[in-house]
């Protein structure tokens, strides 16, 4: 871009659907049913809906080849800086709904 300035801008919309979130899911005798584990098709745990990057590049206008200060000792110091960033806003995770309960172990 002109005078110094670039970004670079991302945006994702997504849903994450599942039958579970570990393996231990199914085997540790957490789903509904081990045998139709179409019971459990629901939004992940790791869904995020909406994700937006924003990445900017400024040159500060200053040193040889800047608008400011294009000669003497300052313009050595100062010249040929750049600031950056990256900006990150994303959407929370789905609020997750459980008893809290342990699961049943037997002895055999």
């Amino acid at each position: 871009m002109s005078n110094g300035l670039s970004f670079l801008l991302a945006y994702t919309f997504s849903k994450n659907l599942a039958t579970t979130d570990d393996v231990l899911g199914y085997y540790g005798g957490y789903g509904q049913s081990i045998y139709r584990r179409s019971l459990d098709y629901s939004v992940s745990s790791m869904n995020v809906p909406h994700d937006l990057r924003i990445t900017w590049i400024y040159d500060l206008p200053f040193g040889p080849q800047g608008r400011w200060l294009r000669s003497g000792a300052m313009s050595y110091i100062l010249g040929g800086w750049t600031i950056s960033g990256i900006n990150n806003f994303r959407s929370g995770s789905p609020i997750s709904i459980g008893n809290g309960a342990a699961p049943i172990r037997r002895a055999v």
